[in-house]
């Protein structure tokens, strides 16, 4: 892709705010910990049907679900000792930004059914894996950091786009980016994105993708 990194250079200067911003009193490993928690807990609200106040008031779901967090972030870490269970101020921080994303997919796609961790079926060098969310035929990437967006999400998007047209298990045609810290989003057409950053529609560059993963020695 090589027009790819002006293209992610544009992006940050176009991004739309959705929502006030989320700041964040945590550094490092804990704001792993605070991002995978909110996510989970919105995840609840879409998945498990279950309403943002039912969910804000069960504090006992809400303190097993950060155990699950730092049990699955050790193992992420590969730490030999468990991370120290989340402490008030974190689930404060991560419930605040679990009502961010959902503020911020409310306003990107009112009305519409949402699905977190869609799957993706491997392919070559490639193991099955999840994405972040699923709207229609929008895929998002959430990337929760006081960073700009990168080129690693374009690509990361496009390689779960491609994995998708191997196995013809989705109509994905729009991909997105969403930082519900910053409150910041983008969103463009999957074959327009394509253009920019490879200079080919997005059926010549999936293909291109497939074959690469699924070649018997690719090249780094």
């Amino acid at each position: 892709m090589p027009m790819a990194e002006a293209f992610v250079r544009q992006m940050n200067r176009t991004l739309t705010r959705v929502v006030p911003p989320c700041g964040s009193s945590f550094k490092g490993v804990r704001n792993s910990l605070i991002s995978e928690l909110s996510f989970r807990l919105y995840s609840k609200i879409c998945n498990d049907e279950i309403s943002l106040s039912d969910l804000l008031s069960d504090s006992a779901l809400i303190n097993l679900t950060a155990d699950d967090v730092c049990r699955y972030i050790s193992r992420l870490e590969r730490s030999e000792v468990a991370l120290p269970k989340m402490i008030a101020g974190e689930i404060n921080e991560a419930v605040a930004l679990a009502k961010n994303l959902k503020n911020c997919m409310t306003y990107t796609n009112p009305g519409k059914s949402i699905i977190t961790r869609p799957h993706f079926i491997g392919c070559g060098i490639v193991d099955n894996c999840e994405g972040d969310i699923l709207v229609g035929t929008t895929l998002y990437e959430l990337k929760n950091v006081e960073r700009d967006f990168r080129l690693t999400d374009i690509r990361q998007l496009l390689t779960y786009c491609a994995l998708n047209t191997a196995s013809g298990r989705r109509d994905i045609d729009t991909v997105g980016l969403i930082n519900a810290r910053s409150g910041l989003s983008y969103k463009m057409n999957v074959n327009k994105l394509s253009f920019l950053v490879a200079g080919v529609s997005s059926d010549e560059l999936f293909g291109d993708v497939i074959r690469y993963i699924t070649a018997d020695s690719p090249s780094r």
